[in-house]
This record gives C-alpha cells, sequence and structure tokens, in this order.
C-alpha cells in the first residue's frame, strides 16, 4: 500500500502556482506541527485509487476547529479516513483567530 500525501511536512511559504496542494486562506506563511496519516480503506477485498481534496478550519493556536470535503474521487470512498487524519494534525500558530487551508490527499493503493 502506497499512500502519497500531497502535502509537505513543512512549508514555510505558500505560493498561488497552480501544482500547489496545500494553500492557506489567509496567504501567510505555515507550517504543519502534527502529521497523522489516513489509513486506506479496503471495500469488498478490492483496494482503488482516489483523490479527496477538503478544506481544514484551525484556530489561532492550530488545533482543529472543522474540516469540510470539498471534492472527492470517487465519491464517498475515502472521505472519511482523509476528514479523521486531518482532524488530528496541527499546525503552528498565528495572530488569526481562524485559518483554513485547502488540502489535496491522494491515495494511491498498490
Amino acid at each position: 500500500m502506497l499512500l502519497e500525501l500531497l502535502v509537505p511536512t513543512n512549508l514555510a511559504i505558500v505560493d498561488e502556482a497552480e501544482n500547489e496542494l496545500v494553500k492557506s486562506c489567509t496567504g501567510e506563511p505555515f507550517e504543519l506541527v502534527k502529521y497523522v496519516a489516513p489509513r486506506c480503506p479496503i471495500i469488498h477485498g478490492s483496494r482503488r485509487n482516489g483523490i479527496v481534496k477538503l478544506r481544514a478550519y484551525v484556530d489561532q493556536f492550530g488545533v482543529y476547529k472543522d474540516v469540510k470535503v470539498t471534492d472527492a474521487t470517487p465519491k464517498r470512498l475515502f472521505d472519511k479516513e482523509a476528514r479523521r487524519a486531518v482532524k488530528r494534525w496541527r499546525w503552528n500558530t498565528s495572530e488569526h483567530a481562524e485559518r483554513c487551508f485547502d488540502i489535496t490527499l491522494e491515495f494511491k493503493l498498490e
């Protein structure tokens, strides 16, 4: 099983390039302090690949407030595990009371 996380673990600066897979809604530099890998579900004995796009909201201390799935392919197959993992991530502190991040997770199961 291979899970490819399309999120750098230590991202100091985020630009608006097309290929960025994590974007800060406030545009400020950020760091992912704690990373928890999503588990890959096995559905009916088969494995599949997929992509889940999420928007995560965190407080000024970098602690989870909310996470929403904005898109997924295939629909609903990896959503629960992606949300479970991102809820446990921790980000650096900030002067903003709330921040949001757009995250893309790619599941590759071999």
